[in-house]
């Protein structure tokens, strides 16, 4: 069953482009700055390109029911898989809504590779 009511949320803090609303968790950012497979985009290329994905090209973010159990706090993750020159499949991006503020949401990106299919 999906939650039409956060995955807009997710939307909206993805579009606003306000500081806070679309950002990194910091270990995360490390890791993706450290892969190899992602040919040198960084954390701040990525969450900007997401940004213009999403805001400028009507690109769509997936809602995604939360299987892993290390994850299990949460009910759903979200995807989105941006075209990137050099990504046959593109760039696979994971996100989480970390706050459901109606006003002011918030997400926090969590991973980053090449889509694999």
């Amino acid at each position: 069953m999906s939650d039409p009511n956060q995955l807009a949320l997710v939307y909206l803090a993805i579009r606003s482009g306000l500081t806070g609303c679309c950002e990194w968790v910091d270990k995360e950012a490390e890791r993706v700055r450290t892969n190899l497979d992602l040919k040198g985009l960084t954390p701040e290329y990525i969450r900007q390109r997401l940004q213009q994905f999403v805001a400028e090209e009507g690109g769509q973010v997936e809602q995604v029911p939360e299987t892993r159990p290390h994850f299990s706090h949460r009910e759903y993750y979200y995807k989105a898989v941006i075209p990137e020159p050099g990504f046959r499949h593109g760039l696979f991006v994971e996100l989480e809504l970390t706050d459901d503020d109606p006003d002011v949401p918030s997400v926090t990106l969590l991973n980053a590779h090449p889509q694999r299919r």
